[in-house]
């Protein structure tokens, strides 16, 4: 995912895990797709504790493997 800013692209780093052989963290195309709003407000929920994922952020929940999990609380927002 990436967010234009002005002339710029920007690739937000939350969605990346650099200690890993792939560094894109599974499950963003996933997020991606069910995601109501736009990618700065992905960008926002994406690095904010949940309560629907026992307090971890949705990129750390994507991290530790939860891409249902984190899928079905971005679904949520839009209904």
């Amino acid at each position: 995912m990436a967010i234009r800013e002005g002339r710029r692209w920007l690739l937000p780093v939350w969605q990346f895990d650099a200690g890993s052989a792939d560094p894109v963290l599974p499950g963003i195309a996933d997020l991606l797709a069910a995601w109501p709003g736009s990618p700065v407000a992905l960008s926002r929920w994406a690095t904010t504790p949940s309560r629907d994922l026992d307090g971890l952020t949705p990129a750390a929940a994507l991290c530790d493997g939860n891409v249902r999990g984190v899928v079905a609380a971005a679904r949520a927002i839009g209904a």
